[in-house]
Formats: C-alpha cells, sequence, structure tokens
C-alpha cells in the first residue's frame, strides 16, 4: 500500500511509522493478540530516502538567481541563501524579530499552508545571525511596501491587506522558477534548494559538522550528516 500513495518517501515512512505504533497500542491494551507478527505493519517495508536528485547551486547561480528576482522575492532568496532559513520560517518573520542593532534574527514561529504554528523544532528556534549586508538589504525593502510595523510580516500579502505572509508557491511559481530559467540552471529549483545549497557549501569550503549543524538550526549532527553527507 505504501506504494500506491502518491506522497514523497519520507512521508510515507512516517505514515508507516504512526500506522506501527497504533497496532502496538492496540495489541498493549488486548484490542489485538499478542503474539509474534500480530503487528501488520511490522512486515511493511518504506524507506525515507527520496528518489529525487536535489538540486545543489553553485555560488555564481545563487547570485545569477537573486539578480533577477523582484521583491519581494529578492530579499526573500537573498536571506535563504545566506542564513539557511526554511520557506515557513521567511513567511513567519516580523519585523519584531529582527534585531537591528544585535546583529541577530529571532525565528519565533513558521507558517505552513498559511497556518501559523511553531517551529520545527526547539534548535530551530535558535536566532540567526544578521549579516550587515542582509541587514542593509531589509532595511531597503522596509520601505518599500505599507506593512512596516514591529508587528507586521515581513513578507505580508498586499491582496490579503497585509493579514497574512505571501503564498510560498505563488513565489515559487511566479517569481523563483522563471528567475532560475533565466539564469539557466539545470535542475528543479525551490526554496529549500538554497538552504540544501549553503550546506553543500559548507561542507565543500571544508566548515567542520558541528558548525554546519548549528548554522541550520538542526538538533542533532546526525540529521545534517543524514541530510547531506550521503
Amino acid at each position: 500500500w505504501p506504494q500506491a500513495l502518491k506522497q514523497s518517501n519520507g512521508t510515507k515512512a512516517k505514515i508507516r511509522t504512526i500506522m506501527s505504533a497504533g497496532f502496538r497500542h492496540g495489541i498493549r491494551y488486548g484490542f489485538l493478540p499478542a503474539h509474534e507478527g500480530s503487528n501488520p505493519i511490522h512486515y511493511v517495508r518504506q524507506t525515507a530516502e527520496t528518489d529525487k536528485v536535489p538540486t545543489i547551486l553553485t555560488k555564481e547561480e545563487v547570485w545569477s538567481i537573486i539578480a533577477r528576482l523582484r521583491e519581494p522575492a529578492h530579499t526573500m532568496a537573498f536571506l535563504a541563501a545566506f542564513t539557511g532559513l526554511r520557506i515557513s520560517e521567511l513567511l513567519g518573520l516580523k519585523w519584531a524579530d529582527i534585531d537591528f542593532q544585535g546583529s541577530k534574527i529571532d525565528v519565533r514561529r513558521a507558517v505552513v499552508y498559511g497556518v501559523v504554528g511553531k517551529c520545527k523544532s526547539k534548535a530551530s528556534k535558535k536566532p540567526v545571525a544578521l549579516d550587515p549586508v542582509l541587514a542593509d538589504a531589509l532595511q531597503h525593502w522596509r520601505f518599500e511596501p505599507p506593512y512596516n510595523k514591529p508587528g507586521n510580516w515581513i513578507f505580508a500579502s498586499t491582496k490579503l491587506n497585509g493579514t497574512k505572509p505571501l503564498n510560498p508557491g505563488m513565489l515559487r511559481r511566479w517569481h523563483l522558477k522563471p528567475a532560475a530559467k533565466k539564469a539557466e540552471v539545470s535542475g528543479k529549483v525551490g526554496w529549500h534548494t538554497f538552504r540544501r545549497t549553503l550546506a553543500s557549501l559548507f561542507i565543500a569550503d571544508g566548515v567542520d559538522i558541528k558548525t554546519v549543524q548549528e548554522s541550520l538550526r538542526h538538533s542533532t549532527s546526525t540529521i545534517t550528516l543524514d541530510l547531506y553527507l550521503r
């Protein structure tokens, strides 16, 4: 049955794990017979590894894409490429989260499918260093839209009068993909491409894995190794 699902391998593996836990609880509380092999999910095999080959950009390609983007995608890509922030975290940023004096970005929330929620993990809440060049880019963007008060979304939707952040799918479809095409980048480019590229460039430059882990705000270095050093 996992092969019949349209989700990614990672999602299928998580579904399998949840279903297995459900059957284990059923066995524990007597809803199912307790004998070897009574958990049918035990026989279901599902890898979490992706079938897709991720696109890794060169430094030149990163700059080429950013140069071809209009606002607000330009500033978003700039931040994504040089901080490793996830798209959900970028959309969850408010101006109050930017500490220009302390040179840091406080990651307090994430926006997934338009729903404001918690960050992915405890490690994800760690502040992100704000480079002076990035700070300058944010200062310039702040006075472009009408929503520049501390409580406003940094990347607010003008169609929704600033009440919600922009739609990531729309940004990718109408901004990111055309820019990547003009930059003649081969392979699919999404918002996560910038995060993966940053990690790969760190590793290629000989940055130790602990530093890469902390920069990407992974819970453990094992996650970093599994994702980027296969």
